[in-house]
């Protein structure tokens, strides 16, 4: 790993501790069961599909990028940190829905099936393989 990318990794669990933080301080925060790795993949299908929107002002902004962490959010209150490795998906680095604990890259990667998710159409997302 790059400094780069180590300083991205950083930044994207600083953000979720953050988001998680001015949640429960708001209390906003119900218990709810741990997250599902379904869960994740199902909104991600979702966008796919049409189903769930991603805000275009970030879709705009992942066009311009060329390398680095980026932030979407969806249609549905979520928001995805996304690490872009050279205009290409590499993975996600956070995960917050509104009514839940962000979760952070070292949670995302103990689900398999999302730490290797690769969306099928990444031009939805700005991206380019």
């Amino acid at each position: 790993m790059t400094d780069y990318e180590l300083s991205q990794r950083v930044a994207g669990r600083a953000w979720a501790d953050r988001v998680y933080k001015e949640r429960l301080a708001s209390g906003n925060l119900p218990e709810l069961p741990p997250w599902t790795e379904q869960e994740i993949l199902n909104v991600l299908h979702a966008v796919e599909r049409g189903e769930v929107t991603l805000h275009p002002g970030d879709v705009a902004l992942a066009r311009e990028s060329y390398s680095g962490l980026l932030s979407f959010r969806l249609s549905n209150g979520w928001t995805l940190q996304v690490f872009d490795d050279c205009r290409e998906w590499d993975y996600i680095e956070a995960a917050a829905a509104p009514d839940r604990e962000p979760l952070n890259y070292d949670a995302l990667a103990d689900m398999p099936d999302v730490a290797t998710y690769k969306p099928a159409n990444p031009t939805l997302w700005g991206l380019d393989y």
